[in-house]
């Protein structure tokens, strides 16, 4: 079984390239440190507060909140760690299912789902997310996508 399994390592890594050991170092990269911020800014304990009622309330809790760098830094590096692990899963998608794509759309749809991660994030610490709301912002980050997609799509008629 073992030769078997080298023999398809070693089919996989003749079909990749320099840039994508590359890619795949700096992900690997971007995960660590994702995951040391994470573990640095849970340490620290943040406390968001009892949520509030009142609209008016919500920049003086805030400007109020000794943890709001420690927030900053739990959100920021929990997107940049959902980042670098979903540039692995995006990746082995394009690899598998569709045609050798540019690099630059990989890494604009692993940086999506960390932006999509973030917001999520956001909005539960702020006890708002309800499940409506994670679809309204998944499908507008998949309509940005399709738009960049639909744009960058290559034409093969000519305009007359």
């Amino acid at each position: 079984m073992f030769p078997r399994l080298l023999a398809a390592v070693k089919a996989v890594a003749a079909r990749l390239t320099h840039n994508v050991w590359i890619e795949a170092t700096a992900a690997l990269m971007l995960l660590a440190v994702g995951v040391a911020g994470v573990a640095a800014a849970v340490q620290s304990r943040p406390y968001t507060g009892a949520p509030l009622t009142d609209l008016a309330q919500v920049t003086v809790q805030v400007a109020a909140s000794p943890n709001v760098p420690v927030l900053s830094l739990l959100i920021l590096s929990l997107g940049v760690a959902v980042c670098g692990a979903a540039w692995f899963v995006v990746r082995a998608m394009h690899w598998r299912f569709w045609a050798p794509v540019h690099s630059g759309r990989v890494w604009r749809q692993a940086l999506l789902v960390g932006v999509a991660a973030m917001g999520l994030t956001w909005l539960q610490l702020n006890q708002t997310l309800t499940l409506p709301l994670a679809g309204v912002l998944i499908a507008a980050l998949g309509l940005i996508e399709l738009y960049l997609n639909l744009r960058t799509f290559p034409r093969t008629d000519k305009p007359a």
